[in-house]
């Protein structure tokens, strides 16, 4: 399931190909994937996703997604 509407090969097909194509090393996590994993860390911590009044990124660099494995992402 695609976080959102947009198609971007390089974030929602995994397409090696077309990442490579973009001069990036693999695809990337949509921004919107690493946002909303962020979000649950501190839902989960808040123990009510209704007390998260107000919530803001700032997406800083590409999460970079090996065709051979996972991602390990950590939130500052």
């Amino acid at each position: 399931m695609a976080s959102s509407p947009r198609r971007l090969p390089i974030g929602c097909d995994w397409s090696d190909a077309a990442a490579a194509s973009l001069g990036l090393p693999d695809v990337i996590a949509h921004g919107m994937l690493t946002m909303g994993t962020a979000l649950r860390v501190v839902t989960d911590w808040a123990g009510d996703p209704g007390r998260v009044l107000s919530y803001s990124v700032r997406f800083t660099k590409p999460v970079v997604v090996p065709a051979d494995g996972g991602a390990d992402v950590r939130f500052a």
